[in-house]
């Protein structure tokens, strides 16, 4: 049951980035609501399953951009990889950690998922004005999402070798 509510959570992630979270035609910065819908999701699974998780939402967001085709994929796994990684090594209950981990997944998500797109031949152009202001927006909402989200008990830190039992 936990699962389908992962997979109902994940398409409304995706929904809503698809439709509201495109960017606005003057202003090409948007939020990564999935990637905090994923970082939520591997905070609370086990490692294997936040990254099949990432791996799912990856394969779903590309369906949206087949010009990108595999960029999602990898992306969002590699970042859902280094948050588990970042999880495990530090106390991200603490705010200026969570928000340096935030910042750095973000960054690092987009720099691999530009690596696919067609405009790769302009990269500094397009990190310095789309990637970097979309990865500071996701930082300052992911980081107030994510304490509000503590503060209520749901986002667990350090790994906990029970969760990597299959229930």
């Amino acid at each position: 049951m936990k699962r389908i509510g992962i997979l109902i959570a994940l398409y409304l992630a995706i929904g809503l980035q698809i439709s509201i979270s495109a960017p606005i035609r003057s202003l090409p910065w948007d939020i990564d609501i999935v990637l905090l819908a994923i970082i939520l999701i591997a905070s609370f699974t086990s490692h294997g399953e936040g990254v099949f998780w990432a791996l799912i939402a990856g394969v779903l967001l590309d369906a949206f951009d087949p010009s990108s085709m595999g960029g999602h994929i990898v992306a969002k796994s590699s970042a859902v990889f280094f948050f588990i990684i970042l999880n495990s090594a530090m106390n991200l209950h603490q705010p200026g950690l969570l928000a340096l981990a935030l910042f750095l997944l973000s960054i690092l998500d987009r720099l691999i998922f530009r690596l696919f797109t067609p405009f790769i031949g302009s990269y500094g152009f397009a990190f310095l004005h789309f990637d970097l202001p979309s990865a500071v927006l996701t930082t300052i909402v992911g980081f107030v999402v994510l304490w509000i989200v503590m503060r209520y008990g749901g986002f667990s830190h350090g790994h906990f070798p029970e969760k990597d039992v299959l229930s």
